[in-house]
């Protein structure tokens, strides 16, 4: 008989709790903004446009480069950082922007396809560059936060000087709920 008194108090006990209004504020998460699947502190696509962007307004300024070919694949990129980074994809997003971007005036290329083509078309200038990144979490909060740098260098084919340079800064940081840019 006490273990059946036992187990009926922990049942009633149990049934009360779940009965009583809780005085803890409830939120509707349905209202929050529900994160986009991909989002988190990795490099997302409107990032690279904006590289894009600004890598074109950058690299018209310089004259010389009308008219040039400049090769952009992933193979003198380097990914340093802790992000989980498909090179060929950020490097194929950001020539097909270059290449809108620029219209014309300057002339983007990838080794895969010069290879490929029939007679060799020598190109004047390479992209390469490195992907850095530094992580951090606020031991208060348990916020993450990645601060992600681009470096992007423009050198000579022939002989390797250094046209053009530049860095892009990413600072991201995730809460759990909806992500912050800053």
């Amino acid at each position: 008989m006490n273990n059946i008194n036992y187990y009926f108090v922990c049942f009633l006990s149990i049934l009360l709790c779940a009965c009583i209004p809780s005085t803890k504020k409830q939120t509707n998460h349905s209202a929050l903004p529900q994160p986009i699947l991909g989002q988190g502190l990795n490099i997302d696509s409107n990032a690279i446009n904006n590289m894009a962007i600004q890598m074109t307004n950058d690299l018209l300024e310089i004259k010389q480069l009308h008219g040039k070919r400049i090769i952009i694949d992933e193979k003198h990129f380097k990914n340093q950082s802790s992000n989980f980074i498909d090179k060929a994809l950020i490097t194929e997003k950001l020539r097909v922007g270059l290449m809108r971007s620029a219209k014309g005036k300057i002339i983007f290329i990838s080794d895969e396809y010069r290879e490929q083509a029939e007679f060799s078309l020598a190109a004047h200038y390479r992209f390469g560059g490195k992907i850095l990144s530094l992580d951090g979490i606020d031991p208060r909060t348990g916020a993450r936060t990645r601060y992600t740098q681009i470096t992007f260098n423009l050198f000579n084919l022939e002989d390797s000087t250094l046209l053009w340079t530049n860095q892009y800064e990413l600072n991201k940081a995730v809460t759990g709920l909806p992500m912050i840019y800053r």
